[in-house]
C-alpha cells in the first residue's frame, strides 16, 4: 500500500467553513475511486479548542492499493480543479509499513506524526494505527488516535471530515 499526502497552509484568516463546505459538497465523489482504499479528508483549524492547530490547514490522506491509482487521480479533472483554486502542491508519497484500516475509519480526529525515518516497532511497543515511510526524505508519517490537545512542532492534530471508501478498500480488510 502506498500513502499520499499534501498539504495547503492557509493564511490565519482564510475561512475555514469553505473547507468543511468544499468536503460535505466533493467528498463523496472518490468513492469507488479506482486503487484508492480511502482517502482521509483532513483539516485544521487556528480556532478549533478541542484539536488544536497552529495554522489552517488542509491536508488530505491517502490509501492507494497501487501507483496506477495516483496516476490516474492526479492526471483527474478533480485534483486539476484544487490546483487551480489552491496552486499544485507538492506531494509526499509514503511507503505503508502498518495499517490498520478498521481503526483509521472509525476516527474523527487523529494526530500525524512527521519525524526522521524510524525503524519498524518491535513486538512490544505500541504501533501506530498508521505507519509508513518515505525514503527520499528519510521520514516516517505515523497515524495515532488521541485528544488533540497539545500542539507541537512534531505532531499536527486533524479533523476527519469526510473518509472517501475507494475501490481497492473491501481487499484491505
Amino acid at each position: 500500500m502506498i500513502a499520499m499526502q499534501y498539504r495547503f497552509v492557509l493564511p490565519g484568516d482564510y475561512d475555514m467553513d469553505l473547507i468543511e463546505q468544499r468536503i460535505h459538497n466533493n467528498a463523496h465523489l472518490l468513492n469507488g475511486f479506482s486503487e484508492l482504499v480511502m482517502k482521509f479528508y483532513l483539516y485544521a483549524r487556528r480556532d478549533d479548542k478541542l484539536c488544536q492547530s497552529s495554522h489552517n490547514i488542509y491536508a488530505p490522506l491517502y490509501l492507494f492499493a497501487k501507483s496506477s491509482g495516483i496516476n490516474e487521480f492526479l492526471a483527474s479533472s478533480g485534483f486539476a480543479n484544487l490546483c487551480q483554486h489552491f496552486s499544485r502542491p507538492s506531494i509526499a508519497l509514503y511507503l505503508v509499513e502498518h495499517s490498520d484500516v478498521n481503526a483509521l475509519e472509525r476516527l474523527e480526529q487523529f494526530s500525524i506524526a512527521l519525524s526522521d525515518y524510524a525503524a519498524p516497532k518491535s513486538a512490544d511497543e505500541t504501533a501506530p494505527i498508521l505507519a509508513a515511510h518515505n525514503y527520499e526524505r528519510w521520514q516516517t508519517l505515523q497515524v495515532m488516535a488521541d485528544d488533540c490537545s497539545e500542539v507541537s512542532d512534531m505532531v499536527q492534530h486533524y479533523r476527519v471530515g469526510y473518509v472517501a471508501k475507494g475501490s481497492a478498500y473491501r481487499a484491505s480488510l
